[in-house]
């Protein structure tokens, strides 16, 4: 199991998220991930614990750190042998897409390798882009993919949260 936390509205939100991960290390220290938004989405993949990966100095901390909200991931793999550094910081989440508009999840658990599979290809086959092979990101593609449609049949051009109601309930 990951460690996974969010903060909402918080003008410190890069540290309390640095400092939930450091808490739950025993939760995943493979990699150390944020993801904060201020006008656009920034996430930081580290490799490692958060107590050494994300501390002040290091390369993308201080764009995370101008930001109001975020969540963050410690990974601990559970499933398949991620082995080389670029293999875990492209499967570790959390995972984001910018259409049809900016979302960043983290998840905790694993999807069926058949519907795994199966999701993955039909979002590849609608157009919908993968950076790693992380069962959250089908779940990102398949929650923007629904709202995508949504937001073309309402005609709608920003994103209401009955619409994100309504496509979390389909996803």
């Amino acid at each position: 199991m990951c460690a996974i936390a969010g903060v909402w509205n918080h003008p410190n939100a890069f540290y309390q998220l640095r400092e939930a991960l450091v808490e739950m290390v025993n939760r995943g220290d493979q990699a150390s991930c944020v993801a904060t938004y201020y006008n656009e989405l920034k996430t930081l993949r580290k490799i490692g614990p958060a107590s050494s990966a994300l501390r002040d100095g290091k390369k993308g901390i201080d764009e995370a750190k101008q930001s109001y909200m975020g969540i963050a991931h410690g990974r601990y793999p559970t499933a398949g042998s991620d082995s080389s550094r670029e293999e875990i910081l492209k499967n570790s989440q959390p995972v984001g897409t910018s259409e049809p508009c900016t979302i960043s999840i983290a998840g905790n658990g694993d999807v069926i390798e058949k519907e795994y599979n199966r999701a993955r290809e039909f979002l590849e086959d609608v157009g919908r882009k993968f950076t790693g092979n992380c069962d959250t990101e089908v779940i990102l593609h398949y929650f923007a993919h629904n709202l995508s449609l949504d937001m073309e049949e309402e005609e709608h051009y920003s994103v209401s949260n009955e619409q994100i109601i309504r496509n979390l309930r389909k996803t």
